[in-house]
């Protein structure tokens, strides 16, 4: 049920630069091809981590609920471990999940049941709306983070100001951001569309949700400078 694609460092030659790196999951919106987020895998590569790309056989008449999504990234931690090949390169104990729209609420709901998350980023998340209702299989990731006894998700969150269309106030960045209870940081994009966080857009997402005067590079250029900071801030001090 899943297509997925690894990427991860070259080997630096410097002391403890080496594998096993950081594993980095990053989960796209609602049927948005993860090539679409290639770019932030190389961002990450790039700066120490194993990175894992996927997509999930479903479609707009037969979507996957929400539990079975998490489950399957709880899935790809228990693979990046047992595998023979993948463990030597990822370190499925220091994982970071990351995740834009759809993804952004997979990657908390995620994180929240999962000690292996050591922190999250989000790029524009989007939590349940009238449509996407919150109901038993599609629970509310800001309500799971309100509901944390103990153990805090540090998460960091990019927003764009431009996309209330796809991301209404009640469920966008904002309430993310409000609803943290650990170490976190909000950033706003106030000029960004929803989709402008994607490597390239369909005229499709175009026609769906506003765009704004801001170049789509640069509003990639944020989101991955805050996703690499993000993470080198808690893994420093997890060092």
């Amino acid at each position: 049920m899943l297509r997925i694609s690894v990427l991860y460092p070259k080997p630096k030659g410097a002391p403890g630069a080496g594998p096993p790196y950081p594993l980095a999951v990053f989960t796209g919106g609602f049927l948005v091809p993860s090539q679409s987020y290639f770019t932030y895998a190389q961002h990450l590569a790039s700066y120490g981590y194993t990175a894992l790309l996927y997509d999930k056989l479903e479609s707009a008449f037969e979507p996957l609920d929400d539990l079975i999504s998490v489950s399957m990234i709880g899935e790809l931690l228990d693979w990046a471990r047992l595998d023979p090949v993948l463990s030597r390169i990822a370190d499925s104990s220091r994982t970071f999940l990351c995740g834009h729209s759809r993804g952004g609420k997979l990657s908390v709901l995620a994180a929240v049941g999962d000690p292996r998350v050591k922190a999250v980023f989000l790029a524009d998340p989007v939590d349940s709306t009238v449509w996407a209702p919150e109901g038993p299989d599609f629970p509310s990731a800001i309500a799971a983070l309100q509901r944390l006894p103990s153990r805090t998700v540090p998460l960091a969150v990019v927003g764009g100001g431009v996309g209330s269309d796809c991301a209404p106030k009640s469920a966008n960045y904002r309430r993310f951001y409000e609803f943290t209870g650990g170490p976190a940081w909000e950033v706003l994009v106030r000029n960004a569309g929803h989709f402008q966080f994607l490597d390239n857009q369909s005229a499709l997402q175009r026609a769906i949700c506003a765009v704004g005067p801001v170049d789509d590079s640069r509003v990639r250029a944020v989101a991955q400078a805050v996703m690499v900071a993000w993470g080198e801030a808690l893994r420093q001090q997890s060092s």
